[in-house]
């Protein structure tokens, strides 16, 4: 029987004060039934509407500019004719998440407010990034930058002390995964794979997850990967990173990059500089999205 590893003891250690939270019943009854081919409109609202708070905030969010409809969307039904089955879905992921890691009871969190800014933010850039590739992805390039820095939430929430020491040794040089592995023995990347699988969070978005750092390594999910990780990058870069997040000289040299160049050449013609620009836009519209869902 082979030793077990850091990770598994991880694992163990989050089982035996109570386990990972769920995803709210309705959000993850959502995915489960959009995965289902068989499911219809009728079948979706009613589980929606089976959570009013939930319903609202789908509404606020779908007539805000953070989409920018061009015509105003005053019910459920209309919200999932116009936005269709899945991006309703993505949509109910990333307002739910926000409940399921509340500040500590003891108080004792890293800075919360600093780190969903950054996760939206990369959420709201990744999907940047997937309109100048002229890819749609119903909205999962947002899921994918909002949850890809999980599992630091899952770290500071149950390992806080730990996390502290982390940190330390970030703000002393150390890369980020680095501190992660010595302290812990996995990085965050590892563990908010566990958690996505523990969701039951479509296979792309938890290869997206896992691989944000190294996309190359994510097969056919390497695209979603991409646009995540080069998403996190932008967001360092215009100052709204979390800790463990150095912004890097030249975005365009990075490995992320090259990937969404290979696979959209005209990313190419655009400068670094236009890229750069259009995020500040990004940032403001999730900024909104926050307001309205947390």
């Amino acid at each position: 029987m082979s030793e077990p590893t850091k990770l598994d003891i991880i694992r163990k250690k989050i089982e035996s004060i109570g386990g990972l939270p769920t995803l709210p019943r309705v959000a993850s009854e959502i995915i489960a039934r959009v995965s289902d081919p068989s499911s219809s409109m009728k079948d979706i609202s009613k589980i929606i509407h089976q959570d009013p708070s939930l319903a609202a905030k789908i509404l606020k969010v779908a007539n805000s500019a953070f989409y920018g409809l061009r015509q105003e969307v005053t019910t459920l039904q209309l919200a999932m004719v116009v936005l269709g089955l899945k991006k309703i879905m993505n949509l109910v992921a990333s307002i739910s998440v926000f409940s399921v890691f509340p500040t500590r009871p003891d108080g004792r969190s890293v800075d919360r407010p600093r780190f969903w800014l950054h996760s939206a933010g990369t959420g709201a850039i990744a999907r940047s990034i997937s309109q100048r590739m002229e890819l749609d992805l119903d909205g999962e390039e947002f899921v994918a930058g909002l949850l890809h820095d999980i599992g630091k939430i899952v770290m500071d929430q149950y390992f806080h002390d730990e996390y502290l020491e982390i940190l330390g040794r970030i703000e002393k040089g150390e890369s980020g995964l680095s501190a992660e592995e010595y302290v812990l023995g996995a990085t965050h990347s590892e563990v908010g794979d566990w958690i996505a699988r523990h969701w039951k969070l479509p296979d792309q978005l938890v290869s997206s997850i896992r691989y944000h750092h190294d996309p190359g390594q994510a097969g056919e999910n390497r695209v979603l990967a991409a646009i995540a990780g080069t998403a996190n990058l932008l967001a360092a870069k215009k100052g709204i990173g979390f800790y463990g997040e150095k912004p890097p000289s030249d975005f365009r040299k990075s490995n992320e990059w090259y990937i969404l160049e290979q696979t959209a050449p005209a990313l190419k013609k655009i400068s670094g500089s236009e890229i750069l620009d259009t995020c500040d836009s990004e940032i403001t519209a999730a900024r909104e999205f926050l307001q309205i869902t947390m």
